[in-house]
């Protein structure tokens, strides 16, 4: 998918103070005023439960984000409330990890994530564990307690995805949970945009290394921000081997969505 076909606007409040939702590009599903209906049933609910205190025209509510077009015949419905936090909006690095999948089947076969086994962390809206479901993986989303309920919703906004896979949200703390899950269990680790606060980059780095075995393949997608982030990449080299494996320059930063493909060493 061409990040140009991401619309990130929101959903805007016409003159009724209703949502107004915006043109739907792709197939979500076999009828897509099924689709609009559920998002607006959910977009009500979600209000409801979250309204904001103080807000004004331009704060108002959680927001609706798609990502279309990521494959000829796949829209996915993002719910956003980007007052509430990073982990309740989508970012770019999310939409460069599915293009980077697209990448990786036209290099190889549409079969290449059937049946295998995929936990991304720190899931937030959870785009890229549900194209990876879409593409037929067994997908575990993860996510700190507070974030599940958006992520959640999001999941049953796109029955679509799981059509030829399966979706399991879970809790995971960086450096706290990583234990309760098997080393090895899975065949990808997805992180997309994670390296963001700096007190989390050895609690991440711990996560990883507890859920990595030697056959397993770590994702890492990042916007490079600050020459900070270079801490985890060589601290991170102290146990796997790091390489960058696909850029994606972005329109109008100067500056690409990197992504890294983690081993790790014996």
């Amino acid at each position: 998918m061409d990040l140009n076909d991401y619309h990130r606007g929101g959903v805007d409040i016409d003159n009724d103070g209703d949502y107004e939702l915006p043109n739907i590009f792709g197939r979500a599903s076999d009828s897509d005023s099924d689709v609009e209906d559920l998002i607006e049933a959910r977009l009500s609910e979600f209000n409801s439960k979250n309204e904001l205190e103080g807000s004004d025209e331009n704060t108002k509510g959680p927001q609706l984000g798609f990502a279309s077009s990521i494959s000829d015949s796949l829209s996915i419905y993002i719910l956003e409330n980007k007052q509430k936090g990073i982990g309740f909006q989508l970012w770019p690095a999310a939409i460069a990890m599915c293009t980077f999948f697209d990448k990786l089947i036209a290099e190889s076969s549409r079969e290449l994530f059937v049946g295998k086994n995929m936990i991304e962390l720190g899931a937030g809206t959870g785009l890229v564990g549900m194209y990876g479901a879409a593409l037929g993986a067994q997908v575990t989303l993860t996510d700190l307690e507070a974030v599940l309920g958006n992520l959640e919703a999001n999941v049953e906004l796109n029955p679509v995805v799981k059509a030829n896979g399966s979706i399991d949200v879970k809790a995971l703390c960086w450096g706290e949970d990583q234990l309760k899950y098997t080393k090895g269990a899975y065949d990808y680790v997805l992180v997309a945009d994670g390296i963001y606060w700096e007190f989390l980059f050895e609690p991440l780095l711990q996560t990883l290394i507890a859920l990595a075995s030697t056959d397993t393949v770590v994702y890492v997608a990042q916007l490079r921000r600050r020459k900070l982030e270079n801490r985890f990449f060589r601290r991170a080299a102290k146990y796997f081997e790091v390489n960058s494996v696909f850029d994606l320059p972005m329109e109008g930063l100067k500056r690409s969505v990197n992504i890294y493909e983690f081993k790790a060493l014996k």
